[in-house]
Parts: structure tokens; sequence; C-alpha cells
């Protein structure tokens, strides 16, 4: 009898040894928010020595940023730009910029500034590069629909003038979109020629720059038309 009462007591013994659960690993995990603010002091810590960028996209931009990072960074690993941004005419965009002895954090500023973009760093310590929140203006730009335009050899002042109206006429809030116009006195420029169907206002006024050899930047109040660069350096 103490034999059969000593074996039961040495089969619970094992049993208890091998369905005992795993102690849990009480560890907590470091919080992502670390990689964050080491992100954000590099930003203002880490010097880019020389960045000189002439009419590439905002990728390369960020590309040439991030290897300039690499070799401002003591430990030799810079920080990760992600261009998050799928609008083909913000991709395609050309910058021109140059930098000496530039933080980090201003370099990106800057690119962003050119782009129209705005940037961030994310709670795994990546800087991600979006594009801006649509403005009222690009929200107008974009949802004036003209039903009906045709213009015949007409002057680009004339041209935009009605738009401003027609826009004004079209915009629920009765207010229209400001568009100003930037162009020297002296300056000679193509008439206007063409008939188009519901078209945004935006994109019609991208074909009136185009075909007068114009250029047309959006603010965040106004639209500003100007002659392009290379026109002006050929008037007198």
């Amino acid at each position: 009898m103490k034999w059969m009462l000593a074996l039961a007591l040495s089969l619970l013994t094992v049993s208890g040894v091998l369905f005992a659960e795993e102690p849990k690993d009480q560890t907590e995990k470091p919080a992502a928010k670390a990689d964050s603010a080491a992100v954000e002091k590099k930003l203002d810590s880490m010097i880019l020595a020389n960045v000189d960028l002439r009419e590439v996209t905002v990728s390369e931009a960020a590309d040439a940023i991030k290897k300039a990072a690499i070799s401002a960074d003591p430990a030799g690993k810079g920080i990760d730009i992600n261009v998050n941004v799928t609008d083909k005419q913000i991709l395609d965009r050309k910058i021109s910029m140059a930098f000496h002895k530039t933080p980090l954090r201003q370099a990106l500023t800057q690119l962003c500034k050119q782009a129209g973009l705005e940037f961030k760093v994310k709670a795994d310590g990546m800087v991600e590069v979006t594009a801006k929140p649509e403005t009222d203006i690009k929200k107008k730009l974009n949802n004036i629909v003209m039903d009906h335009v045709e213009f015949s050899d007409a002057q680009v002042e004339t041209v935009i003038a009605f738009l401003r109206k027609r826009a004004k006429e079209l915009d629920p809030d009765g207010k229209g979109i400001n568009i100003v116009v930037s162009i020297p006195k002296d300056t000679k420029l193509s008439t206007i020629t063409m008939e188009m169907d519901d078209i945004p206002v935006g994109k019609l006024l991208e074909y009136i720059c185009m075909s007068a050899g114009l250029s047309m930047t959006v603010e965040e109040n106004v639209v500003i038309i100007k002659v392009k660069e290379k026109e002006k350096a050929g008037t007198n």
C-alpha cells in the first residue's frame, strides 16, 4: 500500500513539472517613441555640409538629402526618408536648391516648401514626406468647372478677367478665385485661341499659361500668373 502511495505522489510531481506554465516575460518592450525622439534630435543636430541640386525631382532631392544626412551622422546611419506622394504632377516637379552647413530640418523644410509638401516624424522614426491637405483655393481650382469656353486671338488679360468673373458666378460661396497677373507691361505675349467644354478652372489656367509662355503658382489664397524665367531673360 505504501509503495502505491509513493508512486502516485511521484507521478503527480512529474506531471506538475511537465505541465507547469512557463513564466511570462514581464519585461516591457521599449516604446517606438524613443526612435521618434532620436530622429527629431537628429533633424536639428545633423548639419549638411554641401547640397547642390539643379532641376531634380522630389524623389531625387529626398535621396540627395538622405545621402547627405548619412555623411553628417557620426554613427553613419542618417535617417529614413520616405516620399509618400502619388500625385504625378508633384513627383515630376523640378526643384533647384543649394545648402551649405545647413541643419537637416531646414533642408527638408525648404524641399517641402518648393514642392508644396510637408513632412512629419512617425512613431517608428521614419520621416514621411506627404502632400499638403488641399487648400480652399485648390479645391476651387479643381471643383469649379466651366461648361464651355471659347477664345479667338484674345489677350491674356482679357481671358483672365473673364475667368475671374465666371469663377465668381459658379462659386457656391460667391467669392470666386483670386487670380493675380504679374507681367511687365512691355512683355509681348501670344494671344489665346481655344475652345473647351467641361473643364476645371485650374486645368484651363494651365492650358492658357502653356499657350502664352507663362507660369502659374498657387499660393495659400491666390493664383499668380507670371512670365517664365526664360521668357524674362529675352525681354529688353
